[in-house]
């Protein structure tokens, strides 16, 4: 009677550290390591800048549902790139607003392995 009521302990003891142990892996895991929200973005204190385009911007690679890499449609407006952050944009997308709030900086390294840094917008609604 004694054995089998210490290997009954035993095994709940072992189930309780297994999930334990799974819920901390999974917390610690949520994200990507690519993902946007777990790279370094700096993000402003309000007042935003806000800055303005001629024609909006095209998106050219999404990175989240809600951030993706673009770039002017104007080239007078120049060729910086910029993440687009607050609203539902995919690759290709042309987001018509003209002016747009500077909300922080993006740091990434792209596929040369340089580090970039660009502004994060949102659309100014």
């Amino acid at each position: 009677m004694k054995k089998g009521l210490v290997f009954l302990l035993g095994v709940i003891v072992g189930i309780i550290i297994t999930i334990a142990g799974a819920f901390i892996y999974a917390s610690s895991n949520t994200d990507s390591e690519n993902s946007v929200r777990n790279s370094p973005i700096t993000w402003y204190e309000e007042p935003y800048e806000t800055i303005t385009f001629h024609n909006g911007v095209d998106v050219f690679q999404m990175l989240q549902d809600d951030y993706g890499l673009s770039r002017p449609k104007h080239y007078a407006d120049g060729m910086d790139i910029y993440l687009v952050h607050g609203e539902k944009i995919y690759d290709g997308k042309h987001i018509a607003k003209n002016k747009f709030y500077i909300k922080g900086v993006y740091t990434y390294t792209d596929t040369q392995d340089r580090v970039r840094n660009v502004p994060v917008i949102e659309p100014v609604n």
